[in-house]
C-alpha cells in the first residue's frame, strides 16, 4: 500500500478531514427527535388542560344552574306582586343580589361569564313566572272589586226610580266596568244583559212585595212582560211569584177582616153588657 507522505498528513489533519467525513444529519437528529418528543408532550398536555376546563366548566354550571334555579324558584313562590312591573322589579332585585354572592367565589373572568349566562336563563324562567303570576293576582282582584261595584250599582238601580239621578248614574258606572272588563278579557259574575235582566227582575220584586192589592200585583207583571228583552223562563217564573202573592194577599186580607170583625162584635158584647 503507498504510504501517505508526511506532509500531506500533515495538511489533511490541519484540515479536519482525518478518517471518513460524518454526515450533518446524524448530528441533527437527535435533536429534532428531542424536538418533537417535546411537542408531542406539550400537545398532551394542551388537550389535557382543554379537557379538564370543559369537564369543570361543565360541573360548575350544572351545579350553578341547579343552586340558581332553586334559588329563583324560591323568591318567585315569595312574591305577592299584584302586578307584574312589581314582580319584575322585585325578581331583578334579587337578581342583582345574588350575582353579587357569586362574585365571591372567586371565579376566573372567562367561568364567571359562562356562569352568569347560565343564571341569567334560570333568572329569566322564573321572572317571567312571577310576573305572569302577579298579572293573574291583579286580575283577580279587579274582578273581585268589580263583581262588588255591580253589586252595589244593582242595589242602587233597583231601589231607584228608573230615570232618576241615581238610577242613571248606577247605571253608567256599570257600563264603565263592563267596557273595562271586556277590552281587558275578564270574566264578572254578571254579563251586561243578565245585569239588567236582574235589575229588572229585582225592581218587580219589589213592587210585589209592596203590593196592597191584586191590582197592584197584575200592574207589576204587566210593565214586566211589555220588556222584549226578558227571557221567556223569567216571565214564567215572575207569573208564577204572582199567582202566590195573589194567594198570600188573600190570606192576608181575610185574616185581618177577621181581625176587624171579631172586635167589632167584642165592641158590641161590651156595650150590650
Amino acid at each position: 500500500m503507498p504510504k501517505i507522505p508526511v506532509y500531506q498528513q500533515q495538511v489533511d489533519v490541519a484540515a479536519g478531514s482525518l478518517g471518513p467525513r460524518a454526515s450533518s444529519a446524524a448530528f441533527e437528529a437527535p435533536g429534532r427527535a428531542t424536538a418533537a418528543f417535546g411537542k408531542q408532550l406539550g400537545d398532551m398536555a394542551f388537550r389535557l388542560a382543554e379537557q379538564e376546563r370543559s369537564r369543570e366548566d361543565r360541573r360548575v354550571l350544572q351545579e350553578e344552574s341547579e343552586a340558581a334555579k332553586e334559588h329563583f324558584t324560591q323568591k318567585q313562590m315569595e312574591d305577592q306582586s299584584a302586578n307584574f312591573t312589581d314582580a319584575k322589579s322585585n325578581m331583578a332585585q334579587h337578581k342583582k343580589d345574588y350575582l353579587d354572592g357569586l362574585k365571591a367565589k372567586g371565579y376566573s373572568k372567562r367561568r364567571l361569564a359562562l356562569v352568569e349566562r347560565e343564571i341569567d336563563s334560570q333568572f329569566s324562567i322564573q321572572s317571567l313566572e312571577a310576573q305572569k303570576n302577579a298579572f293573574d293576582r291583579g286580575t283577580k282582584l279587579s274582578t273581585e272589586a268589580d263583581n262588588k261595584s255591580l253589586d252595589s250599582f244593582r242595589q242602587t238601580m233597583r231601589s231607584s226610580a228608573p230615570g232618576s239621578a241615581p238610577y242613571m248614574l248606577a247605571e253608567a258606572n256599570a257600563a264603565k266596568v263592563f267596557d273595562a272588563a271586556k277590552l281587558e278579557d275578564r270574566k264578572l259574575n254578571y254579563s251586561p244583559e243578565s245585569f239588567s235582566q236582574n235589575v229588572k227582575v229585582d225592581t218587580f220584586n219589589l213592587k210585589m212585595a209592596s203590593a196592597q192589592t191584586t191590582a197592584e200585583l197584575d200592574a207589576a207583571f204587566n210593565e214586566l212582560k211589555k220588556d222584549p228583552t226578558l227571557n221567556p223562563s223569567v216571565l214564567t217564573k215572575a207569573k208564577s211569584s204572582v199567582a202566590t202573592a195573589k194567594s198570600n194577599l188573600g190570606t192576608k186580607l181575610y185574616e185581618e177582616t177577621s181581625e176587624v170583625i171579631l172586635e167589632a162584635e167584642l165592641s158590641s158584647s161590651e156595650a150590650f153588657f
